[in-house]
């Protein structure tokens, strides 16, 4: 009997244990992505002045792509029939990555003037994906960088987090308007794993006389590990019951 007893109290402290172990190991991944969609487009313009002529030229085009694969879309432009101007983009479901080049106004050629004003490139990018929770908190953590040379209002990149079971905004972060070191930040959410949620990544820029662009953003999801207190609790069930059948022995 008294062998059976520690055999119980074990088996109870292992079990406790076990409980805490699971509380851990089972909040290890984060998200299920249901579906993604991704898109760079945008457009150019090259303006010139011939003297043979004595007119100014132009010529304009655009571009657009999309893509549904978790590996994302990446597409690099250069403007046409000059090269003044080329602009990069690449997006996941959980980062986005934008750049530019522009050569300066007014370069000088033997046939005139190259690259006059409005001369420019525009390129846009976004992602949105579908996911669901693994976890009853889900952890966000948002990171990137951005520099260039002139004008802050001429580029940006948002976040936005979305519960679309609810129609509720956990995050909307406009945070590439103006220029900074790289950066990194966490959020903390309840979460359903019943619920919808959409994250979006978008982007922009506009390149023109001289302007460098290159800005980042990534997006970790996770379901964190459960807090100490939880943990506690089933150490602490684990030890009561323990200590219950120890006195049990003393009976």
């Amino acid at each position: 009997m008294v062998a059976q007893r520690i055999q119980n109290g074990a088996c109870c402290l292992y079990y406790g244990l076990g409980l805490a172990g699971f509380l851990l190991s089972s909040q290890a991944n984060g998200a299920t992505i249901v579906s993604t969609e991704s898109r760079i487009w945008g457009g150019y313009r090259e303006v010139w002045y011939t003297d043979a002529d004595g007119l100014q030229h132009d010529a304009e085009s655009s571009f657009d792509d999309d893509s549904s694969s978790l590996s994302g879309l990446a597409l690099s432009v250069v403007t046409s029939p000059y090269g003044w101007n080329s602009a990069s983009g690449s997006v996941t479901p959980f980062s986005l990555e934008m750049q530019s080049l522009s050569s300066p106004f007014g370069l000088a050629y033997p046939w005139g003037q190259g690259c006059l004003s409005g001369t420019y490139i525009n390129l846009f990018a976004n992602s949105r994906t579908l996911f669901k929770s693994e976890g009853s908190v889900l952890s966000v953590r948002v990171s990137g960088s951005a520099n260039w040379n002139y004008y802050e209002n001429e580029q940006d990149m948002r976040v936005i987090l979305k519960n679309l079971t609810t129609s509720t905004t956990l995050l909307d972060l406009e945070h590439l308007d103006e220029r900074y070191d790289p950066f990194d930040e966490s959020f903390i959410f309840a979460a359903d794993p019943a619920h919808d949620y959409e994250l979006t990544l978008f982007g922009w820029l506009t390149s023109f006389d001289a302007k460098s662009v290159d800005m980042n953003t990534r997006v970790a999801l996770a379901v964190p590990e459960p807090s100490r207190i939880i943990v506690f609790l089933a150490l602490a069930l684990a030890a009561l019951c323990w200590r219950r059948r120890a006195e049990g022995l003393n009976l």
